[in-house]
């Protein structure tokens, strides 16, 4: 399904450089003030192929280099100087087409290793020399694999939909490489783009339309809830922020006691399945829809951050669906809210929009209780 044009894939910012890779495989390093350093096209330099669904990967940088998956002959992944774009290395053995998967690094018992999904499953790849290491095909569907990897304590989990499911493998090394072995397969966790999280030894993502609460060591189900429906998963100080490919973004619990809800909103409808992932930094919630950026405050008030936490602790509810910043760059429908104004104060280009009036927004507290959306039955 044609989600529309534009790059699929989030940039990777490293100190004073951004870098992007397009939909169509260009791969560029810009300064954080918009000037280039260096640009190339991936397919065009690694012989890879355009995917059906376009290229969806975010680069990963790991110290001075940066590695991507072109899919290549010999160049199923590549490892770049992020200074220059040279290539330091191609990956000899391994051919594979690329997925839609992004690349994690991890040191496994020593042994530095770069892992993704390509179109036929689950790699390891040597980052000294680009080693083929290991192979999980089992939790591919060879249709669409997009869920990057997570990776915990020397074992790694890949998982895909189309009626296929994820697997755990744990990871040793013999010999100066890492080799991979099943320790289950599980129906429970058919993530199909909405990605996963692990958090105190416990996997949350979407077992297709499903939120599901997996034991990352043994693959126990905890919880399954219909919840806002089909979408992606974040994870910021002890809660799960979700959003529904129908324009709904909730709260709840990471917990596997079972799903506890926190409130839940309704995003306006650009038209088509809201499929970006929501962020997280420093308090603002941000939520991409197509070519919409909503940022809501979600910062609990007058609480510095907590020992140990990178930024302050956040709200146990979600704000009510009238704080957000608004940048677009076409009109939003007057459907999906009643009235919009300018806000003194706002960032360049962007708007604040409210169901309310701003004489009433002014009175309004900076956080309230879930939102009056009501709620879907559920299993």
């Amino acid at each position: 399904m044609d989600q529309g044009p534009g790059p699929r894939g989030t940039p990777t910012v490293d100190g004073d450089r951004l870098y992007v890779l397009t939909e169509n495989g260009d791969l560029a390093c810009l300064k954080t003030d918009g000037s280039s350093v260096w640009q190339l096209n991936i397919l065009k330099e690694f012989r890879g192929e355009q995917l059906p669904w376009l290229i969806s990967e975010s680069p990963l940088v790991d110290g001075p280099h940066l590695v991507v998956t072109p899919g290549g002959r010999g160049a199923g992944m590549v490892k770049l100087d992020k200074m220059t774009g040279k290539t330091v290395w191609t990956s000899k053995d391994l051919s594979d087409a690329a997925a839609y998967s992004s690349v994690v690094v991890a040191e496994v018992q020593g042994v530095r290793t770069y892992m993704t999904f390509t179109a036929n499953g689950g790699v390891g790849i040597r980052a000294s020399d680009g080693k083929l290491m290991f192979r999980y095909s089992k939790a591919s569907n060879y249709v669409a694999n997009v869920a990057t990897p997570v990776y915990a304590d020397n074992k790694v989990f890949f998982a895909s939909a189309y009626d296929t499911g994820g697997g755990l493998v744990d990871l040793t090394v013999q010999d100066g490489e890492v080799k991979a072995k099943e320790v289950y397969f599980t129906r429970n966790m058919k993530n199909h783009h909405g990605g996963m999280v692990l958090v105190d030894g416990y996997l949350y993502g979407f077992n297709d339309s499903i939120l599901t609460c997996l034991e990352f060591a043994t693959g126990k189900m905890m919880w399954r809830d219909r919840s806002v429906g089909k979408g992606s998963v974040t994870y910021a100080d002890g809660r799960l922020y979700i959003q529904s490919e129908n324009n709904v973004v909730g709260l709840v619990e990471a917990t596997p006691s079972g799903y506890q809800e926190k409130g839940r909103f309704q995003i306006p409808d650009r038209g088509r399945m809201s499929w970006a992932h929501p962020a997280i930094s420093d308090g603002p919630l941000y939520v991409r829809n197509q070519d919409t950026l909503l940022v809501y405050d979600v910062k609990a008030p007058n609480q510095k951050a907590r020992p140990g936490r990178t930024s302050p602790a956040r709200s146990s509810s979600l704000p009510a669906p009238a704080v957000v910043w608004v940048k677009r760059r076409r009109g939003i429908s007057p459907s999906a809210v009643r009235r919009s104004y300018s806000v003194r104060g706002a960032p360049s280009g962007f708007r604040r929009w409210s169901t309310r009036s701003p004489e009433r927004e002014a009175r309004r507290p900076s956080l309230r209780p879930t939102s009056p959306i009501p709620r879907r039955s559920r299993r």
